[in-house]
């Protein structure tokens, strides 16, 4: 400590010695905690370094939950919002598994106006909501 001590009154460059300090911290404390402890300051340096981590993340997860979970697409994509039959026809994917019939024939009659966005093992997804010609919802 006594050499920080002198670094700070010889040092007229306060930029010099906030790098220092930034660098050095972290070994100061972990000498302190081993000096206190008993624990040797390796294990020490990396238990601040798991903590810090630990509250990085968490703080992190409460930024993410502040974050919106669903807007509007008129907003985002004007095509999807303007979208209809007339404009486009587009039949949904696996029909022709089932037996071909008139009444199984499916396609996109609109995309709904609310669009979610769903967090799962750290992926973020947008969730389109789709009205079916015979008035059924799609995720």
């Amino acid at each position: 400590m006594n050499a920080l001590l002198e670094i700070v009154q010889k040092s007229d460059d306060r930029k010099y010695f906030q790098i220092f300090l930034k660098k050095n911290v972290l070994w100061v404390v972990a000498e302190l905690i081993s000096g206190l402890t008993g624990i040797s300051a390796t294990t020490c340096t990396v238990m601040l370094c798991l903590a810090a981590a630990v509250s990085w993340i968490q703080a992190s997860e409460i930024k993410v939950k502040k974050l919106p979970t669903s807007f509007l697409s008129k907003d985002k994509c004007r095509f999807l919002s303007n979208f209809s039959q007339k404009t486009a026809e587009v039949e949904l994917p696996g029909e022709f598994l089932i037996p071909s019939s008139p009444h199984y024939h499916i396609r996109i009659s609109r995309f709904m106006l609310r669009v979610e966005i769903v967090q799962k093992n750290n992926n973020a997804a947008r969730r389109l909501h789709i009205r079916r010609t015979n008035d059924a919802l799609e995720d």
